[in-house]
């Protein structure tokens, strides 16, 4: 791991001081660290970019940890930082052993718990503004009305292409 690389990240995490690296073990499809500040203990997670399904674990990954700290869900991972062009992921450090089983009854109820908490934010997040969006209701029946108007000024040689996928 270059360290370099480690330190930008950190840096990125408001982190200015030195810092120990520690591999951990596992990790089929990435290399996994600690990584141990003055401060604070973190999860490093280096995935492999070689391949598209790997960059695109890595996107998925980063935005659900940045959407989980957005709505504040708990029982995970806050996310420090990221570095999409190396393909890191900064997070806090939680200690823990590996899982043994069997699962019970609170376990069970922990789980749902935190899958409701997921589903059912209690701060939603603010989505970006796309292109058609509206800012009231009055802006979208506007916008719906200048579509019909524009479909009923079309002459029926134009419409033919369009409507014959509705034909039986």
């Amino acid at each position: 791991m270059n360290p370099e690389m480690v330190r930008n990240l950190l840096a990125a995490a408001g982190e200015t001081a030195s810092f120990e690296l520690h591999q951990l073990e596992g990790g089929r499809n990435n290399r996994a660290f600690r990584v141990q500040t003055a401060r604070k203990t973190y999860f490093l997670k280096a995935f492999y970019p070689e391949s598209a399904k790997m960059r695109h674990t890595f996107l998925r990954e980063t935005g659900f940890l940045r959407y989980a700290g957005e709505i504040g869900l708990s029982r995970i991972a806050r996310l420090a930082a990221a570095d999409p062009e190396n393909y890191l992921l900064l997070s806090e450090f939680i200690p823990g052993v590996k899982f043994s089983g069997p699962v019970g009854d609170t376990g069970i109820r922990t789980a749902a718990a935190w899958i409701r908490e997921l589903n059912c934010p209690s701060v939603l997040p603010a989505l970006p503004q796309a292109a058609d969006s509206c800012r009231c209701n009055a802006d979208h029946f506007s916008g719906v009305r200048k579509r019909l108007q524009r479909f009923f000024d079309l002459e029926r040689t134009e419409l033919d292409p369009l409507l014959r996928h509705f034909d039986r």
